[in-house]
């Protein structure tokens, strides 16, 4: 994951990992969720990332997070 922000940051898209801080991703020390629970939540919650999405990106913005999004390592 950190591949992939490092190579969206150099071409101008910030992203963020997606499930940062939440309940199943380890992070958060208030709430021990068991692995064993959702057998797959961890991993998947480590490799997701968001992009910037919403109703007023420009045209130019859509055509950047494209090209991005194609040429993710």
């Amino acid at each position: 994951m950190k591949d992939a922000i490092i190579h969206a940051k150099k071409n101008g898209v910030e992203i963020a990992p997606a499930f940062e801080g939440s309940i199943v991703s380890g992070e958060n020390e208030e709430y021990d969720f068991p692995e064993s629970d959702c057998k797959g939540a961890h991993s998947l919650s480590r490799r997701c990332i968001q992009f910037p999405l919403h109703e007023k990106i420009s045209s130019k913005d859509v055509g950047l997070i494209k090209k991005v999004i194609a040429t993710l390592p």
